[in-house]
């Protein structure tokens, strides 16, 4: 039933309407007033609308902001209206027209006064609310008024249209009559007259669109009616006008998105018709792009609709049917879409033909049919087959059916993959139907079907991005290439061979499906600009969660790709490469090449493993016999670092992305979170393995990874030394103190720090305790991080390891000002880590105190000159014992076993760490006399009688006792020439290069300090000093440069390829002319050694054309001094040794030009060559890790180096 308000809207709109069609039955007989009464008709007709839609807004939203812009105008206008028509209901009954034209001028003049009293208020009032954010209750909102209220809009429209004399503008509004005239009627025909709205969020959100819309027509229509009636100068809207129809027209993306949940809503509540729902959104569709179907869509002539379409083309017809199903998908899904991935990309899809349908349908001339019905029986054929594989039975009664009667209208076999899947489809549906294929494995075919929609799909959609040349903008050609070959790729993977185990099938298909989907709404959000640099991100990263369950799913798929023998990696300064690979990885991360984009993901994570599992191993060299776990343990960790770089090396040395590869990497990921998650369970287990100072620095990484209360073993406290340290903490001066614990390692100084420091009295004194690990690979950053993380800052934890360092320092000072604080400084080796912080620490006066342990005495004294740190002392017989026996013997034991317990206790010479090593060892041995006595005797120095055998020893002994830095710049000096000086430039040079060398400070510096390190312990001679002090030259006795060879090889270190190697032995020698010999290798020598050094003539070297799929390092000494006057043809050095790190080519002349291919090896760090050369190339600068090029002239002539050189990152 209408309200009362729609009644007295039928009055006046009666009233005017007879008023009108008198006039214009009487225009002969009152021409003189015909324009002047015509004019105030058209006034008052325009202002009735306006009263129909405020007094519609009134009753339709109760927010408070609506009420506070309306007040009580609705009401005033109302009662005025009522009057008016009234009056115009007596002039009409008593015949003014065409008795008495003047009385009808004061009836409508009197009538126009009163409206134009609230004028500016309605003017006022439409402005606010175009600008508010309107909220439509439908339950409560009457339909016929509302509809009046639309009505009224098409009405004000046309009395725009009638007075405007600008052809544009006459017909954008025509346009905007027309839909507004078919929206109407589309919503007669979905809604329920009867019983009014449905209550609904969506429906809400429908008509609040909608109206808002309707109410910035009304205001434009107003200020244009305005402008137009009472001022001489006009002002052009058509922009405006424009946007106002693409806010109305049904297939702008936003709109058709509200088209779409409105019908879903209506059809939930309504339980249905969802088929008739659909037909009626194509009518209106249908409806605007042709006058004729428009006309018979307002006529409510659905069957002529159908037939006028099928009349005109059946292939029209077919499109429309296909268009109906999706729609219906549309609507009746019951999955949330802002939940659901799978689901929205469908519904994006279809919303994407809809908004193509919007621009042609059902004209046949703009758009090529045969693509379009390709793209919806792609869709269809996708909605069923997942409808298939997630429903709890397959080919349920009718689905396949209507899945026939799609395809076969829309003409499927134009397209040859949905031919074979249709016939596939079909054949399974007989064969299960028959029991002739069982379900399980007809989901396998089906799943196949799938994924092979989804790959082809998402391969499309690359091909576009290609093609198109604007995206370039977005996206990087590089990035869509790596796409599609991934896309080619997992096609080969999800063939029935591959996958014939159902329990892969769902596991697959959400990786695929996931890709498909990615790929796909980064083509669709390009098409519509929204594409941003999170949708291209989270495209790779479902690459590489594909390829995770891919490499779940199948054992076979890991023996695709290449094996390397991990038996050739060397087997020493394992830890000094992984740090080495951390920082590698790192700068490519940073660097963020395009070759390694689509396992970007996965690298981070490696870098992040091995970042932790570093730290666990942190300052641990070898471990001694007997601990097999740890040494193990490290040995798979250094395994997997160098298979880790081969892997990524290739990819990114490579054109292309080989899949082979990238598998390859998922595999040793997965090998290093297993090792991860070994330590992590297993670390304390470990930490009791290792020997001397090994044993306290795994224990402090654990701390520092964990934190501090993982820790809390028993141990042997010296209450006096412990006394003495807390009354230097909680004594003494006000002024922010240094108290140092100093001594050799393994003697307790961390042990007694730990003591203290959680003695509760200090916890008391102390507003803050903080402890943070300096270490000897100290980096400010990261003590900064340990220190407010233990301070446990709310607020700043999320945060603080996204900030700079100097925001670091500041929020530390801040925090500890007026504060009395307890830092704690383990294991400082240098003074630099207290300059760096003491900035940090306020100095308050009020008694904070900063700890400091350090193995070096003079340390201390820099820290705090004339201090007196508190020398830690050796432990007694009786101490010793007590810790050894409370470590291994939790009960009794008899005499005999204590009387030998005693005598190891005494030999380990009073150092705690050396008896919880020996400890280590004891607990994994039987608990008897014998056993024990054999330890102790070990324990005890041997003398060998044999010179030869003893000196091997003594060399052995001293190679053990090196650091592992160390080893590795040893045995180095294997490499060289026996007997030669070697120039100590070239030599630390190398050794960075190498990764040997690794620090904060310069390493230049790090790397003669190691070299002085080697000559201190008579390792190394200095052969010449420079002219203002420092090494020049230095040499190896020849005993330990055959030490270093042997030594070398038997660990995998280096490769040493002389002339008495084959195939190089009894080959002529000399070094003249290429022809001057007949030596030849019909095939490249092959090497598998990480580095290898050719101490061969030039002619042989370059004839045996030598290769390493591996090699990282390729050195040559010529076995002759002769000046290298010869030029040789290098280039296949480029093809044969793809992954150089370090190439050393001197020594050869290359001739007049580069190389080909140098620019190629982009893994160089150090490059050496020489030639006939003036010049080095522009593309040099394509090696962006080069970090030492030297170029040796031949012509004693100048070398011009190239502009790009000055833009190399390492440079």
């Amino acid at each position: 039933m209408a309200s009362s308000s729609s009644s007295s809207f039928d009055v006046l709109e009666s009233a005017i309407n007879e008023l009108d069609q008198q006039l214009r039955s009487n225009v002969l007989q009152i021409s003189g007033w015909f324009s002047l009464l015509n004019n105030h008709l058209h006034d008052l007709h325009f202002f009735a609308y306006l009263r129909t839609i405020l007094i519609c807004i009134h009753k339709s939203s109760d927010t408070d902001e609506v009420a506070k812009i309306l007040g009580s105008l609705p009401v005033k206008v109302e009662a005025a209206f009522q009057e008016i028509a009234g009056d115009l209901n007596v002039a009409s009954q008593k015949k003014y027209i065409p008795e008495c034209p003047s009385k009808l001028h004061d009836v409508l003049h009197q009538s126009r006064v009163k409206v134009k009293l609230f004028k500016h208020q309605i003017e006022e009032a439409l402005g606010h609310l175009s600008g508010c954010s309107l909220v439509l209750h439908s339950a409560s909102l009457d339909y016929a008024l509302w509809f009046n209220f639309i009505f009224s809009i098409e009405g004000m429209l046309h009395e725009i249209s009638s007075v405007t004399d600008s052809i544009e503008e006459q017909k954008t509004i025509g346009l905007l009559k027309r839909d507004m005239k078919h929206l109407q009627h589309f919503l007669h025909g979905v809604l329920d007259f009867e019983y009014g709205f449905p209550s609904d969020p969506k429906v809400n959100s429908f008509l609040t669109h909608l109206t808002s819309v309707a109410v910035c027509i009304a205001n434009w229509s107003l200020q244009y009616w305005i402008i137009k009636r009472d001022s001489i100068e006009k002002k052009s809207s058509i922009v405006q006008l424009q946007d106002l129809l693409r806010r109305i027209y049904p297939t702008t993306p936003e709109v058709l998105e509200l088209n779409l949940n409105f019908l879903r809503a209506l059809n939930k509540i309504c339980n249905g018709p969802d088929e008739y729902f659909a037909e009626s959104f194509l009518f209106f569709l249908l409806a605007i792009r042709d006058p004729y179907l428009g006309n018979l869509f307002v006529e409510e002539r659905r069957d002529d609709i159908l037939m006028e379409l099928s009349s005109k083309s059946n292939q029209q017809y077919n499109i429309f049917i296909g268009l109906r199903s999706l729609i219906i998908y549309c609507i009746s899904t019951n999955e949330p879409e802002e939940h659901n991935e799978d689901v929205q990309i469908i519904l994006y899809e279809i919303k994407a033909l809809l908004i193509e349908a919007g621009l042609f349908f059902p004209s046949e001339s703009d758009h090529p049919s045969s693509e379009w019905q390709e793209k919806i029986c792609l869709l269809q054929s996708e909605i069923f087959l997942k409808q298939q594989l997630k429903g709890s039975t397959i080919f349920v009664e009718g689905q396949f059916e209507d899945l026939k009667e799609v395809l076969t209208n829309l003409n499927y076999q134009s397209s040859a993959l949905i031919v074979e899947v249709y016939r596939e489809i079909s054949s399974l549906y007989q064969s299960v139907r028959q029991n002739g294929t069982t379900e399980a494995k007809a989901r396998i075919s089906l799943f196949t079907l799938l994924s092979r929609i989804l790959l082809f799909k998402a391969n499309s959609s690359c091909m576009e991005l290609l093609k198109d040349s604007e995206c370039s903008t977005f996206l990087k050609k590089d990035h869509i290439q790596t796409l599609l070959e991934g896309l080619k790729w997992f096609a080969t993977c999800v063939t029935n061979d591959q996958l014939d185990n159902p329990e892969n099938v769902e596991l697959i298909l959400t990786g695929i499906e996931a890709v498909s989907t990615r790929v796909r709404c980064l083509h669709h959000t390009f098409l519509h600009d929204r594409i941003t640099e999170e949708m291209i991100n989270k495209t790779i990263l479902s690459f590489s969660e594909l390829l995770d369950n891919l490499m779940l799913i199948k054992p076979e798929l890991r023996k695709v790709h290449p094996q390397i023998q991990r038996s050739n990696f060397p087997k020493i300064c394992g830890m000094g490469f992984i740090d080495d690979l951390i920082g590698s990885t790192q700068e490519l991360l940073k660097h963020d090449p395009d070759s390694i984009a689509l396992v970007k993901h996965q690298i981070e994570e490696i870098h992040s493993g091995l970042t932790f599992l570093r730290s666990f191993f942190m300052d641990i060299t070898e471990p001694s016999e007997g601990h097999d776990a740890l040494k193990d343990l490290g040995t798979s960790i250094t395994d997997v670092a160098y298979e880790v770089e081969y892997v990524i090396d290739f990819i990114e040395v490579g054109t292309g992305i080989n899949w082979k590869h990238v598998l390859w990497l998922y595999d040793l990921l997965e090998e290093i979170r297993l090792i991860k998650m070994m330590v992590t369970n297993s670390y304390e287990k470990l930490t009791c393995y290792a020997m001397t100072q090994s044993a306290n620095q795994i224990s402090r990484q654990i701390v520092s990874q964990f934190g501090m209360t993982e820790i809390n073993e028993e141990v042997v406290v010296l209450n006096d030394q412990a006394e003495n340290v807390i009354v230097r903490l909680m004594r003494g001066t006000l002024q922010r103190d240094v108290v140092s614990i100093v001594g050799m390692p393994g003697i307790g100084k961390t042990t007694l720090a730990k003591k203290v420091y959680n003695d509760p009295n200090v916890a008391y004194h102390f507003h803050i305790r903080a402890w943070c690990s300096v270490s000897q690979g100290y980096q400010k950053r990261n003590v900064l991080l340990d220190i407010l993380g233990n301070i446990s800052i709310s607020g700043l934890m999320d945060n603080m390891h996204h900030m700079r360092i100097e925001d670091l320092e500041v929020k530390l000072y801040q925090h500890l000002k007026q504060k009395r604080y307890l830092i704690v400084m383990d294991d400082v080796w240098g003074t630099e880590s207290w300059s760096d912080l003491q900035s940090s620490l306020p100095n308050d006066g009020n008694g904070s105190r900063i700890l400091i342990t350090s193995r070096l005495h003079d340390v201390a004294l820099k820290v705090k000159p004339d201090s007196d740190p508190l020398c830690l002392r050796l432990l007694s017989e009786d101490e010793s014992w007590k810790l050894l026996r409370m470590k291994i013997l939790h009960g009794g034991c008899s005499e005999e076993l204590q009387e030998v317990g005693k005598k190891i206790a005494k030999r380990c010479e009073g150092l705690p760490l050396a008896i919880v090593a020996v400890a280590g060892l004891l607990a994994r041995t039987e608990k008897n006399q014998d056993r024990w006595e054999r330890i102790a005797e070990s324990l005890s120095s041997k003398i060998n009688d044999d010179p030869q055998s003893r000196c091997k020893d003594i060399l052995q002994l001293s190679y053990n006792h090196l650091p592992d830095r160390l080893k590795a710049c040893f045995l180095y000096m294997g490499a060289f020439v026996i007997d030669k000086d070697i120039p100590v430039r070239k030599l630390t040079r190398l050794w960075i290069a190498e990764g040997f060398i690794q620090g904060t400070k310069s390493l230049e510096d790090i790397a003669e300090a190691y070299l002085m390190d080697l000559i201190g312990r008579n390792l190394v001679m200095l052969s010449k000093r420079r002219s203002m002090g420092g090494v020049k030259t230095c040499r190896v006795h020849d005993i330990l440069h055959d030490f270093c060879v042997a030594k070398a090889t038997e660990e995998n270190f280096l490769q040493l390829i002389t002339r008495y190697d084959e195939p190089y032995a009894m080959s002529d020698d000399s070094d003249y002319g290429a022809d001057s010999y007949d030596y030849y290798h019909p095939n490249p020598v092959t090497y598998e050694r990480h580095r290898l050094f050719f101490c061969l003539n030039r002619k042989h070297f370059v004839k045996s054309r030598p290769s390493s799929s591996c090699a990282r390092s390729l050195i040559l000494f010529p076995t002759c001094d002769t000046y290298p006057r010869h030029p040789y043809d290098i280039s296949f050095i480029a093809h044969h040794f793809k992954l150089l790190r370090v190439l050393d080519l001197e020594n050869i002349n290359m001739g007049v030009c580069f190389p080909t291919g140098i620019e190629l090896l982009i893994q160089l760090t150090y490059l050496a060559v020489s030639g006939d050369i003036d010049s080095v190339p522009q593309s040099i600068a394509d090696l962006w890790k080069l970090e030492t090029l030297i170029v040796k002239g031949l012509k004693d002539e100048k070398i011009i180096l190239p502009d790009t050189i000055w833009c190399m990152i390492q440079g």
